[in-house]
């Protein structure tokens, strides 16, 4: 039986609909659940009553917006933080395996490339929460993986993705220069399901391996769309990204690797629809 915290939210609900396809034994888990599903990571009692009838966890549930992490901070600490311990120190007491998703923001900015040995260098307190999640997980556990998302699009998304799919305009942060490793959504769940069997135990980079600027990713939209956005560039204080997301190691400890471009991504994104996923 394998445990799945935030199985509600986007990542987790592609996960559980692929588990449930090839008949994978699973629980799914998460704070907006009731009842046998319910889960609170902020309480160690609750996570001991979740997860007892598991033999592995994939630990998703967190809050992830970057810009609020800041205002919100004792939330961002309770939830990514000491949830993230008590389901690592759940893990441990009990000999299970668990896969953790933690995000590229705990690189920040590197100059060039970030591959699982470049420091870490987060730019806000989620990546910062991000990276003390690793550092626990590290400490307490023998047998983990975990596993950095770059920008995880598909179907159900959130962020520049979904507004290219849902809209004619677009507002632009900056000039539309800075890169973003975009990974489609059906390659994440496929290195989660890759980690939770796995006898690899350490941290890996999950994206498309292929970063483009956010003027290309528009461009190739509207080259899919066959229409001219609207855009709107707003000036930012935000730190320009340039590098680019390595994920070998993923390639060779799984035996995995992405199978969709952006374009191919956003193409199988549009032709999607909820009803499709069920």
């Amino acid at each position: 039986m394998i445990g799945i915290t935030g199985a509600s939210g986007f990542i987790g609900s592609h996960i559980c609909r692929h588990f449930k396809l090839l008949g994978v034994d699973f629980i799914p888990l998460d704070i907006r659940s009731r009842g046998r599903n319910y889960i609170d990571v902020r309480d160690y009692g609750s996570v001991e009553r979740s997860l007892g009838d598991c033999d592995a966890v994939i630990h998703l549930a967190a809050l992830i917006d970057a810009r609020e992490s800041s205002s919100r901070w004792k939330d961002y600490y309770e939830t990514n933080i000491t949830g993230t311990f008590n389901v690592a120190k759940f893990c441990r007491d009990n000999g299970m395996n668990m896969v953790f998703a933690s995000s590229a923001a705990v690189y920040g900015a590197p100059q060039a490339r970030a591959t699982e040995s470049t420091p870490a260098n987060p730019l806000n307190f989620y990546g910062y929460t991000k990276w003390i999640g690793e550092e626990l997980i590290r400490k307490l556990l023998d047998r983990y993986v975990i596993l950095r998302l770059s920008n995880v699009y598909g179907p159900e998304c959130h962020g520049l993705v979904r507004v290219l799919t849902e809209r004619d305009g677009i507002v632009i942060n900056g000039d539309g220069n800075q890169k973003r490793d975009f990974v489609y959504i059906d390659d994440v769940v496929s290195a989660f399901q890759a980690a939770v069997s796995t006898d690899f135990s350490g941290t890996l980079n999950i994206g498309s391996g292929k970063s483009i600027t956010v003027n290309e990713a528009v461009g190739i939209a509207e080259n899919i769309f066959g229409k001219s956005y609207a855009k709107t560039f707003r000036e930012t204080n935000e730190v320009k990204l340039e590098y680019d997301f390595v994920v070998e190691k993923a390639k060779s400890a799984l035996g995995w690797a992405p199978r969709y471009s952006f374009r191919e991504g956003l193409k199988k994104m549009i032709f999607s629809t909820p009803q499709n996923l069920q």
